[in-house]
C-alpha cells in the first residue's frame, strides 16, 4: 500500500509534468533574446550538469541542421582549449550553485568568452548580475528536472536570436497539442501507463536516433529519477548493439523501447524497421513507440513529455517517491568534497 506521503510527492509530480507545454510557451513568450557582440561568433558552447545538461542535449539535436556555426555540449569542469573570445558560452544551472558549472563560468570568464547565464539565481546568479552578463531567469518553485521546458525554450529564444531560426514559432504551434497529449497522457489508462505496464520490473533500454539522442537520455535520467531503478539508453545507427538481445534470459530482465519517429527520412525509419525485426528475431519483447512531429524539435518534445509521464507511471506501479533522490544528494555531495581545493 502506497504510504500518504508518496501519494503526495507522486501527485506533485504529476503536476509539475503536466505544467510542460505551459512552461514552454510562458519561456517563448518572455521574447529573451541575445546579441553577440563585435564579429560573428564562431561557436556556441552550452555549459551545464544533470537536467540542465540534457536541455542542452535537446538543444544541440535541435540545432544540428540549422546552426550556421557550430553548437557544441560541454559536461567537463574543464572547457576545451578551442573556448575563447569567438565563443558565446551559454551557462546554466538551476540552482545557480552547481560546482562543475561554476567552474565552468569562471574559466569561460578568464578567457573572455561572450556569456549568457540561466539559472534561478545562487552563486551563478549572483555572479553574472555584478558582471553584468545576460541572465534569463529559470522558474522556481519545482524541481531542477521538471524545469527542462523552461531550459530547452531558453536555448531555443538564444539560438533563435543568433542564427536567425524560429524555434519559438515551432514550440507555440505545437504547445496546443502538446497540452491535448499531456491530458491524455495523465490518465490511467492513457499511453503512458500502457507502455509503463508493458515495461513492468524490467530495465528499459531506450533506443533512438541520433538527431534526438538527447531524449533518450532524458528518458533514461527520468526512469532512473523518479522510478529509482536502472535504465539504458542507445543510439541507433547500424546494428552493433543489438545481438545481445539474443543471450538466454535478457528479456526477461529487459526490454528494449524504441523511440519510432514517423517523420523522420526514410533511410532512417528503415534502419529501425531493420533492428526492431532483428530484435523481435531473436526472442525480445521489442516495444515500439511512434513519435509524431513533421520537425526534430516537435519530436523531442512530444517524447520528451511522453517519457516524462511514463517514468512517473513507473514510479507509481513500484511505490517510490518520485521526488526524493537520495542518491544523486549523495554522490553530488562527494563530488562536491573532490572538488574543494
Amino acid at each position: 500500500m502506497t504510504s500518504p506521503e508518496i501519494k503526495q510527492a507522486t501527485d506533485r509530480m504529476f503536476y509539475e509534468v503536466g505544467q510542460f507545454p505551459q512552461m514552454l510557451l510562458d519561456t517563448v513568450e518572455t521574447g529573451f533574446r541575445f546579441k553577440p557582440k563585435g564579429a560573428e561568433a564562431s561557436g556556441i558552447l552550452l555549459l551545464g550538469m544533470g537536467g540542465s545538461g540534457i536541455a542542452s542535449d535537446i538543444a544541440h539535436d535541435i540545432s544540428l541542421a540549422d546552426s550556421r556555426i557550430p553548437v557544441k555540449v560541454w559536461k567537463y569542469p574543464d572547457l576545451p582549449a578551442w573556448a575563447g573570445p569567438g565563443v558565446i558560452a551559454a551557462v546554466s544551472s538551476y540552482s545557480g550553485n552547481t560546482r562543475e558549472t561554476l567552474a565552468q563560468y569562471r574559466q569561460a570568464m578568464g578567457r573572455g568568452c561572450q556569456i549568457v547565464v540561466f539559472t534561478q539565481g545562487g552563486v551563478l546568479g549572483e555572479e553574472a548580475v555584478r558582471n553584468k552578463q545576460a541572465t534569463f531567469a529559470y522558474v522556481g518553485g519545482v524541481q531542477p528536472r521538471s524545469a527542462l521546458p523552461a531550459g530547452l525554450a531558453g536555448y531555443a529564444l538564444l539560438l533563435d536570436s543568433i542564427n536567425g531560426t524560429d524555434y519559438a514559432g515551432d514550440i507555440r504551434r505545437t504547445v496546443p497539442d502538446l497540452q491535448r497529449l499531456s491530458r491524455r497522457y495523465a490518465k490511467s489508462d492513457g499511453l503512458a501507463h500502457r507502455i509503463a505496464e508493458s515495461i513492468g520490473g524490467r530495465t528499459p533500454v531506450i533506443y533512438c536516433s541520433s538527431d534526438i539522442s538527447g531524449t533518450g537520455v532524458r528518458w533514461k535520467g527520468q526512469v532512473c529519477e523518479n522510478a529509482k531503478t536502472t535504465a539504458g539508453v542507445g543510439i541507433i545507427s547500424g546494428r552493433t548493439e543489438l545481438p545481445e538481445w539474443s543471450r538466454r534470459g535478457m528479456s526477461r530482465k529487459c526490454v528494449p523501447v524504441f523511440l519510432y519517429e514517423e517523420g523522420a527520412p526514410k533511410a532512417v525509419r528503415d534502419c529501425f524497421d531493420a533492428c526492431i525485426k532483428d530484435v523481435r528475431a531473436r526472442g525480445a519483447d521489442a516495444k515500439v513507440v511512434m513519435l509524431k512531429g513533421g520537425t526534430v524539435l516537435q519530436r523531442t518534445l512530444y517524447g520528451t513529455l511522453l517519457g516524462d509521464y511514463v517514468s512517473l507511471f513507473l514510479a507509481k506501479a513500484r511505490g517510490v517517491d518520485p521526488m526524493n533522490v537520495p542518491t544523486i544528494t549523495e554522490l553530488k555531495r562527494l563530488q562536491s568534497a573532490a572538488l574543494d581545493p
